[in-house]
C-alpha cells in the first residue's frame, strides 16, 4: 500500500441521458494524476474497467473505493496515466486538423 493514497470518485446517478451520453473530463483528469478512480457506469469509460473501477451498485461502489485505497501500486498508477496520455487537447486538435485536411484534399 502506498502512503497517503486517495481516490478520485464519481458516484453519478446514471439513469438519465445527460450523464449516460456525456463525457466527463474529470475522469481523465483523475486518471492523469495516477490516483485510483472509482466511477458509476458511463459508456465512454466502460472500456477502461480494470484501469479504473466501474461500480455496479451502492455496495459495490463502497467496496471498490476500499479496494482502490488498499490495493494501489506504482505500476497501477503508471497504467492509469498511460491510459490517458494521448487524451490531451493538443492530440484532439491534431485529429480534427487531420480530418479537415483530408476533406480539403478530396475537393
Amino acid at each position: 500500500m502506498l502512503a497517503n493514497v486517495c481516490a478520485g470518485v464519481l458516484p453519478w446517478v446514471t439513469d438519465n441521458e445527460f450523464v449516460n451520453y456525456g463525457s466527463p473530463i474529470k475522469v481523465r483528469e483523475y486518471l492523469a494524476t495516477g490516483k485510483p478512480v472509482v466511477i458509476t457506469p458511463i459508456y465512454e469509460y466502460e472500456r477502461l474497467d480494470g484501469i479504473l473501477r466501474v461500480s455496479r451498485g451502492y455496495d459495490d461502489f463502497i467496496a471498490k473505493v476500499g479496494d482502490a485505497l488498499n490495493a494501489d501500486s506504482p505500476d497501477k498508477r503508471e497504467a492509469r496515466q498511460q491510459a490517458v496520455k494521448e487524451a490531451t487537447w493538443d492530440a484532439r486538435a491534431e485529429e480534427v486538423s487531420e480530418a479537415i485536411a483530408a476533406l480539403v484534399e478530396r475537393k
